[in-house]
């Protein structure tokens, strides 16, 4: 798939004019990660985003359980969804580690660069964070289910 086409896969990306698209596509590029490859780790600082072409990706976190550090699932995400949103986000740090399960296809774009371009066009830059938004309080959203269960298994019952 071209980058073109990731792009407009893309819900984030949805109603954006072609040419706008193109301007993306320029700060863009295609990249491949095998199987069980990391794409980024929770911590490092986030530069780039990633829109998923073909393929899936895990998204974990790492704590302590027993003394020992253990990946948890958070979240799995499939071609068209976006991972990597805290590039666009202060403080550009990384809230959890995404790790391909399967060959996956994707378009890794410079943050700062989009960044640059939601500035100068703010209608993009509107669109861009106004969905954002709506990724971010999703994913708040599961952590408190994630945070609720777990407390719900570690209380005694009586």
């Amino acid at each position: 798939m071209s980058g073109e086409g990731i792009l407009l896969s893309c819900p984030i990306f949805k109603g954006i004019e072609i040419s706008t698209l193109e301007k993306i596509e320029v700060i863009s590029d295609l990249i491949t990660a095998e199987r069980d490859e990391q794409i980024f780790a929770k911590g490092e600082k986030a530069t780039q985003l990633y829109i998923i072409g073909s393929g899936s990706i895990r998204l974990n976190v790492t704590i302590l359980i027993l003394l020992s550090e253990q990946e948890v699932l958070v979240d799995m995400k499939y071609p068209g969804e976006l991972i990597g949103w805290s590039a666009l986000v202060p403080p550009h740090e990384l809230t959890l580690s995404a790790w391909a399960d399967e060959e996956c296809q994707l378009l890794r774009i410079s943050g700062q660069e989009l960044q640059a371009l939601c500035e100068q066009d703010e209608h993009l830059g509107y669109v861009v964070m106004s969905r954002m938004a709506s990724i971010i309080g999703s994913r708040l959203c599961q952590m408190e289910r994630m945070f609720a269960k777990e407390l719900e298994l570690s209380v005694p019952s009586i």
